[in-house]
């Protein structure tokens, strides 16, 4: 069958999925008091100004105070979703990824979650994982959310994703699309509403799910193209996994390739695995990095949102001491939407010292920025804020890249993740790298 266009799938849509009127969307139960909203608004702002030490580095205290005077103004109007929304959206104007109203954990505010696991690919948003209940939609391609089209739900959500830079809102976005609570209060779905409709291009048929929302898992991670909200949970990507996301739950881990001369080392998250001590594991890397001499070195950053900057110097040292440090097209580093905080730091570090490449998307992660986030809960709603704590110059004073940005640009596709293809790490093997190019012949 041939695809059908986009044009006709939205002719096609408006005809079997009408848009919610304007009162569905608006309808509203309010649980907080205005005043009780005011409180927390006022609570949230003076707690920015005594636990962050540059709340407006990217935004004037003009702007933000004329908007949060303007939410202040507008609480008496809206519904708890829409003034939860309110929230998210004054604290993302502030540029900081890592001061922000993450959707989950928020059992405090009482969160729920569609238990669907989107990705973002350019500027599309593809059910890659569900519950078993759902898995008819995955590898579609979302149309719409209750009548409203997929593009304005984006653009909605965007306004509300906190990040350093659009690398960080791609990664956030697919988890706020998912909370009925943050879709109720962007006008998406009615306030309560029993099940949500999800509209997916299935390769040219519509496929259309009545979805149930659910409380979030008990143990519920920052969300991640591994996520799942389910115990009967499918995911459409092969039953054998590519390499990065084999062990994407390890904290770090390498192998060597004797065949092709290759250490591949893989970083997801900076900490110490206790079964695993960082010293220990960067020993044996750096054993390895000596003995073995590896022609070709890769390291993935691909799923490193964070954590311990303080461990990244174990493995650094054991890197540094390798012959692909130094030689131009030896050493690679992949990065992309997820790379951010520690995990971010780890790359800047590697692309001062060394010459290496880096391949992929650009990272969540500006190369200046804040860190040490703490949370804070909002004393009536609930409603949980992260505000960073610490500013990280992590190169010069001016280097204000809001990200780093791959030599080697490349993403993945829907087709890649459904096949097991992973086109970041096939171009970092397949690289033909000069014949002489040192950082000394270079200078």
């Amino acid at each position: 069958m041939k695809t059908v266009s986009r044009a006709i799938l939205a002719v096609a849509l408006a005809c079997i999925s009408p848009v919610a009127s304007t009162a569905q969307q608006q309808a509203s139960t309010r649980h907080e008091p205005v005043n009780e909203w005011r409180d927390d608004l006022a609570f949230l702002r003076g707690k920015l100004l005594a636990m962050h030490p540059d709340p407006y580095r990217k935004i004037t205290r003009a702007q933000f105070d004329a908007a949060a005077d303007q939410l202040d103004r507008s609480l008496a109007s809206l519904s708890r979703e829409q003034s939860i929304v309110g929230v998210m959206r004054l604290v993302a104007s502030l540029g900081d990824g890592h001061t922000s109203v993450l959707p989950g954990p928020q059992k405090r505010a009482g969160f729920h979650v569609l238990p669907l696991r989107f990705y973002l690919y350019s500027d599309d948003l593809y059910l890659d994982g569900a519950d078993r209940s759902y898995s008819e939609g995955l590898g579609g391609r979302l149309l719409a959310i209750n009548g409203i089209p997929a593009a304005v739900a984006i653009r909605r959500a965007r306004e509300i994703t906190p990040g350093d830079n659009p690398s960080t809102v791609n990664a956030r976005l697919p988890s706020y699309i998912i909370v009925p609570e943050i879709l109720a209060g962007l006008g998406i779905i009615p306030t309560n509403a029993d099940n949500v409709s999800i509209s997916l291009d299935m390769s040219g048929t519509i496929r259309t799910l009545q979805v149930k929302p659910v409380m979030p898992p008990e143990a519920h991670a920052p969300p991640n193209i591994r996520s799942s909200y389910s115990a009967d949970w499918v995911d459409r990507g092969p039953a054998t996994p590519p390499t990065w996301l084999r062990r994407a739950g390890k904290s770090y881990w390498f192998d060597y390739d004797p065949k092709a001369g290759t250490l591949y080392l893989q970083y997801n998250s900076c900490d110490s695995d206790p079964a695993d001590p960082m010293p220990k594991f960067a020993q044996g890397l750096l054993r390895a990095v000596e003995m073995r001499r590896p022609r070709r070195v890769i390291v993935d950053l691909r799923l490193n949102s964070g954590g311990e900057g303080y461990w990244n110097r174990y493995l650094l040292r054991a890197l540094f001491r390798s012959d692909a440090a130094q030689h131009k097209g030896r050493l690679f580093v992949l990065i992309g939407r997820q790379t951010f905080s520690a995990g971010n730091m780890m790359a800047i570090e590697l692309e001062k010292y060394t010459d290496a490449i880096l391949v992929g998307e650009p990272s969540g992660g500006s190369v200046q920025g804040f860190g040490n986030h703490e949370p804070v809960f909002l004393p009536n709603s609930g409603l949980g804020v992260m505000i960073a704590t610490k500013f990280y110059q992590n190169n010069g004073p001016n280097d204000d890249r809001p990200s780093l940005t791959p030599q080697i640009a490349i993403g993945m596709t829907p087709r890649d993740y459904g096949s097991g293809v992973d086109p970041v790490l096939n171009a970092a093997l397949h690289y033909k790298a000069p014949r002489e190019s040192t950082r000394e012949s270079n200078r």
